[in-house]
Formats: C-alpha cells, structure tokens, sequence
C-alpha cells in the first residue's frame, strides 16, 4: 500500500496537481485532510478537493436531515423530525459544530440550545453527495473511536 501510494505522490508531483500532491503526501503521512493523525481504519477520510455546499436534505444514519449553508460557511439544520438541531461550521469540506436533541442517552449536565442533550460531531463531504462523519456526547472531539454518523444526497 506504501508503495503505492509513495508511487501516486511521484506521478502527481510530476504532473504539478498541489491539491492532489497534498492529500497524496498525507495519506503517506497518517494524517486526515482535517489535519488529525488518522487512525487505523482511515478516519478520517480525505475531503473532497472542490468546494461542496452542504445545503440540501440528506439520507443520515439518523434519518432525513435538512441542511443550509451560509456563505460564510455556517451549517445549520434539523434532524429526526425538526426536534433535533446541528449548528456547524463548513471549512475545506470538513464540517465541524454540534447536535442537539430534546432527550437522549446522556444528560452533559450543561445546556445548548436549551437542552442538555447535546455533543460534537464532524462530517467529513467525500464528495458533492457523500460524507463521513462521527459523532460524540457533550464536549468531547469526535474520532475514529466515537459512533459514525454517515449521509447522502
């Protein structure tokens, strides 16, 4: 797999693609796109190498979700219903903010958007119709360890 890789990073430097030779020399590297050490099973992937508006109703692994994208990048949308909410940041594809839900298996102790029920999590746009993403509770950063959370347009 080294090889080739270190191979792809030798032809894309030859061919003068920077975004490519970037994403080629991280995953010779172990680190994601969003700059995080990847961790044994790939997470977190490459972000997609064009700028992606995240706008648009997604195929969750929570259910429908409904996002809109500012163009400042700010992320904001429903989940299960309109009852749950994400407030996020979109930067180079990787999307990063919070859930929040009216219950659910932890209480953080600490409110937002009024609820207690809430965590971070990261989406990760693959490409124009397609995100990786993982989720935690309360203020812990989401990695490769934490629940997935993936989607679809």
């Amino acid at each position: 797999m080294r090889t080739r890789t270190l191979l792809a990073v030798l032809l894309i430097t030859a061919a003068g693609c920077s975004q490519a030779e970037r994403l080629a020399r991280d995953a010779m590297d172990g680190v994601g796109s969003s700059g995080s050490p990847r961790s044994a099973d790939g997470w977190p992937p490459a972000a997609y190498s064009s700028p992606i508006d995240a706008t648009g109703t997604w195929d969750t692994s929570w259910g429908a979700m409904s996002l809109v994208q500012d163009e400042d990048g700010r992320v904001t949308g429903t989940y299960e219903g309109g009852d749950s909410t994400i407030d996020a940041v979109n930067e180079g594809n990787v999307i990063r903010g919070y859930w929040t839900e009216p219950t659910s298996t932890r209480n953080c102790g600490t409110t937002r958007n009024g609820t207690p029920y809430w965590g971070r999590v990261t989406f990760v746009l693959v490409g124009p119709s397609r995100w990786s993403g993982r989720y935690t509770y309360c203020d812990a950063t989401p990695g490769s360890a934490d629940a997935s959370w993936d989607g679809a347009r």
